[in-house]
């Protein structure tokens, strides 16, 4: 007897944003395949806090669990991804966010659950910081692998452009 098993969510069609794919259906193949090809990884289900100002490094670097400094500061298409995590003062994590530096400050992607409280915690921690913290609706998409920069940015927008109930 021979059985099979579809993912819920391996063929497109409409879709949770708060739920994206893990994997769909063999995770070892489609990680050679990523390796190999390229992948595009939607991160729609996570909201996006834009930080800027003239302390903007040194201010998140005392903030965040990651060194946030030395990133290069690429364009808002291309970046790298870092991932940081806000903790209490007993080393627990309260919040979790991927870093991305642009020409004119950050970019912390957080799921949309913690948006909010992430948003309070980092405003609250402001003072006296030449700082601005605000809520976008910037969407994220990871592009791995061996794919063109030019091939990335027209993979991303055409994301993007997509709707939002459906996968991309």
């Amino acid at each position: 007897m021979t059985t099979s098993y579809q993912f819920p969510h391996a063929v497109p069609g409409p879709a949770s944003v708060q739920s994206p794919t893990w994997h769909c259906g063999d995770p070892f193949a489609e990680q050679r395949s990523a390796h190999h090809n390229g992948a595009l990884i939607d991160f729609r289900h996570l909201a996006v806090l834009s930080i800027s100002g003239e302390d903007s490094p040194s201010w998140l670097h005392s903030l965040l669990s990651q060194k946030v400094v030395d990133m290069p500061a690429d364009s808002t298409t291309r970046s790298e991804l870092r991932r940081a995590h806000v903790l209490d003062a007993h080393g627990h994590i309260l919040e979790e966010c991927w870093v991305a530096r642009t020409s004119d400050g950050y970019l912390l992607a957080t799921p949309q659950s913690h948006q909010h409280s992430l948003l309070d915690y980092l405003t609250s921690m402001m003072f006296w910081s030449r700082v601005t913290v605000t809520a976008t609706d910037h969407t994220v998409t990871a592009i791995l692998g061996p794919i063109a920069p030019e091939d990335a940015a027209d993979v991303a927008q055409s994301t993007s452009e997509a709707p939002e109930n459906t996968t991309a």
